[in-house]
């Protein structure tokens, strides 16, 4: 990262003006380094301070600004305004009503019946995560998950909403075990990529749960990357037993 100081800048469309002279002037140009030549971007964010800005308000806004080029394709300006430190603000409680709600439990599980369609029999049923608000009441994943998976609370969501579906897996299979009946789970990308994820099978042993009934659900996207972290993580929750199926197949790459 880098910081530019400029003085006697009048307006933010100077600031910008600025910001996109080194753009040009400095990033448009190759860089000739040991390892041979580089073609690098660059994402900047301008404020302007006054008097009453401190300087480390400024370095904040600066950053903030720079936070929403990388977020709209990165290799470009963007201006810094008082909407956003209003946002900045609610996400950061956001992010702290997140994390009280995991750390207090409020994670929750309702289920979605998977249904045969020739003999209209349920077979399974989708686990779904839901947060319990003590004011807003039940919050949906479309509320919480992109932040949980930006700020890393997924990885304590994800086991706590494992074991849950496996305790009511327990509850089914002891009323008919020899129902042919799997729960499917959701599992992010983040998730996959964390070391928490190969507790699940620990989670299932602890449940008595033959983790032959539980599904995880992945993304077009994982099967796609390259990652092979992504590949080994995948093989080894295979080999401890647990099936895998492809979330929302065809609205992604597959469409």
């Amino acid at each position: 990262e880098f910081v530019l100081i400029t003085e006697n800048v009048a307006s933010l469309k100077e600031g910008r003006e600025v910001g996109e002279r080194v753009l040009r002037e400095v990033f448009d140009r190759p860089f000739d380094s040991s390892h041979g030549i580089l073609r690098l971007s660059a994402s900047i964010g301008v404020a302007l301070g006054d008097r009453e800005v401190s300087p480390d308000r400024l370095l904040a806004d600066a950053d903030t600004a720079m936070y929403l080029a990388k977020s709209r394709g990165r290799g470009r300006v963007e201006l810094f305004d008082l909407s956003m430190r209003a946002a900045m603000t609610s996400r950061l409680e956001a992010v702290e009503a997140l994390r009280r709600a995991v750390d207090e439990g409020d994670v929750i599980v309702h289920y979605q019946p998977i249904v045969t369609l020739p003999d209209r029999r349920i077979v399974g049923a989708e686990a779904l995560v839901r947060l319990h608000h003590p004011v807003l009441g039940l919050i949906s994943p479309s509320d919480f998950i992109s932040l949980a998976e930006t700020t890393g609370l997924i990885n304590a969501i994800g086991p706590q909403m494992f074991e849950l579906a496996c305790r009511e897996l327990t509850r089914i299979l002891a009323i008919a075990p020899d129902m042919p009946f799997f729960v499917s789970v959701n599992v992010s990308p983040v998730q996959l990529r964390s070391a928490e994820i190969l507790s699940l099978p620990e989670i299932a042993e602890k449940m008595g749960v033959d983790p032959h009934h539980i599904v995880l659900e992945i993304s077009e996207a994982v099967l796609l990357s390259d990652d092979e972290l992504l590949s080994e993580t995948i093989d080894r929750l295979r080999m401890s037993g647990f099936r895998f199926a492809i979330d929302d197949f065809g609205t992604g790459k597959a469409s």
